[in-house]
């Protein structure tokens, strides 16, 4: 099952935390770089980078439906 970030949440998220790219991309462990290009659309992420980003918002109450889009 592919699933397409909702960059625009994501990046709302951030601002609110007053995190960088960078520092998030940390935080889920992953690159700087790749965080990037998954907020710009360049990439979709695969099901480890999904369960990387999903650890790193849900403490602050996103979820899997929050932060993603199912694609078929």
């Amino acid at each position: 099952k592919r699933s397409n970030l909702r960059a625009q949440l994501l990046r709302s998220h951030l601002y609110r935390q007053c995190l960088s790219q960078a520092e998030f991309a940390r935080q889920a462990g992953v690159s700087a770089p790749y965080l990037s290009l998954l907020l710009c659309g360049r990439r979709t992420p695969g099901p480890r980078v999904r369960r990387r980003l999903l650890d790193a918002v849900e403490e602050h109450g996103l979820d899997y439906d929050d932060l993603f889009d199912a694609v078929s």
